[in-house]
């Protein structure tokens, strides 16, 4: 139960790290196109943005994928619904920032990159790595 639940924490928290540091390398080194609280409408940045968020999400449901002791879809589907709903609320968050677009294709591309990243695990039949 306790690797269940921290196979899942591990995913949450590799994305939320991920990004978080991948947005704001982004966003610095951005400095001249972005505007605090201003809208961002450059499709160029919410495409970079959108690929660093499927790249996440595929990185977080293959470390989930690889710490679960069993039931491996199970555990990067709890995942998936996990960080939609997050990502529900932090896209209402910034609803009037951003394209409709962005927000539908965001959160749209979470569950099946999560999933798909859970599906990347070296064959399927392969254990679970055991921790010491």
């Amino acid at each position: 139960m306790l690797r269940s639940i921290g196979a899942i924490a591990a995913g949450v928290v590799v994305w939320a790290v991920l990004w978080l540091t991948g947005s704001a390398i982004i966003t610095a080194s951005l400095t001249d196109g972005i505007v605090e609280g201003a809208p961002i409408t450059d499709a160029g940045l919410l495409s970079i943005l959108l690929g660093l968020s499927v790249l996440i999400s595929l990185i977080a449901g293959w470390t989930t994928s690889i710490l679960a002791p069993r039931a491996v879809f199970v555990h990067t589907f709890i995942l998936a619904i996990l960080q939609l709903a997050q990502g529900v609320f932090v896209q209402a968050q910034y609803w009037n920032l951003m394209p409709l677009g962005y927000h539908v294709t965001f959160l749209g591309l979470l569950v099946p990159m999560i999933l798909l990243g859970g599906r990347i695990r070296a064959p399927s039949t392969a254990p679970a790595p055991q921790l010491a």
